[in-house]
């Protein structure tokens, strides 16, 4: 199932209003808007990326983009002010990223397919084998985690992990995972992040965000990967007109595009010796 989701970042004062205000602040502007099923779920603890999530649904598209905008006309009365939006204009789901307190607005079916405990649903893919799943336990052990975590080697569980990597050599960092995992690496500089981003075996796709495209443009041409998406991810993916395939231990050969076609011919050369025909 894929939903059309909505990121809205803000700006905490500094100092930054207790979390009690910030919670009082948005139950009453979800409730102005009478959204439906509130939760409130403590997470301290738990995650490093917030201490609060409050899930609320909306009836419509229009209406969860009006409790979310409600949200953060609310949270301006605590100096809270809003940075920027990301993702799609008419979105199903909308996150408003509030620091220590995390809103999720989102459509009722949205809200019912993905649940509030992705262990419990059914709709929540599970790792192929066991074999794949107790690697991910492996991978994990001694890890700094921000987010997540859990496995569960016999039902083939992997809860959605944000790992900070101790170093960009950490195996991590190297590995191709195939799993719900984040792993963040943080750099100085671009020459920094371009050495971080080639320091791998593999090369098969890779992603910037930027506002500045000339230097997106720049570091792209100097990335070893097979394909680079700007601001995207996976964005030219059975697009027919872009080649698909890697560099280094990512593989050799395209498929689609043009370079695709040319595993599907045969070429034949035909050389002529002798005097120019004229």
């Amino acid at each position: 199932m894929t939903s059309q989701a909505q990121v809205i970042k803000t700006q905490l004062p500094n100092p930054p209003p207790p979390i009690e205000a910030l919670l009082e602040t948005v139950h009453a502007a979800i409730a102005e808007l009478k959204a439906k099923d509130v939760v409130e779920i403590d997470v301290r603890g738990k995650s490093s990326v917030t201490d609060y999530m409050v899930i609320a649904s909306g009836t419509s598209s229009r209406h969860v983009k009006s409790i979310a905008d409600e949200v953060v006309r609310f949270a301006k009365k605590l100096d809270v002010m809003p940075l920027g939006v990301e993702g799609e204009r008419e979105a199903e789901w909308v996150l408003v990223d509030l620091g220590d307190v995390i809103v999720h607005i989102m459509l009722p079916r949205i809200r019912e397919f993905y649940g509030e405990d992705a262990a419990a649903s059914p709709d929540y893919g599970r790792i192929a084998t066991e074999r794949h799943a107790a690697r991910f336990e492996r991978l994990l052990a001694g890890q700094r985690i921000h987010y997540g975590g859990r496995v569960d080697v016999a039902q083939r569980y992997v809860e959605p992990t944000i790992v900070k990597a101790r170093s960009a050599r950490d195996r991590i960092a190297q590995e191709e995972v195939f799993g719900p995992f984040v792993t963040v690496l943080t750099f100085k500089d671009d020459a920094e992040a371009l050495a971080i981003a080639n320091g791998t075996d593999y090369g098969l796709g890779s992603g910037l965000w930027t506002r500045d495209l000339q230097r997106a443009h720049r570091f792209a041409r100097e990335l070893h990967a097979g394909m680079v998406w700007i601001n995207d991810h996976s964005y030219s993916h059975g697009a027919m007109q872009c080649s698909w395939g890697g560099v280094k231990e990512s593989g050799i050969g395209r498929e689609m595009g043009r370079e695709g076609l040319d595993g599907f011919v045969e070429l034949k050369s035909v050389a002529v010796s002798g005097p120019s025909l004229g």
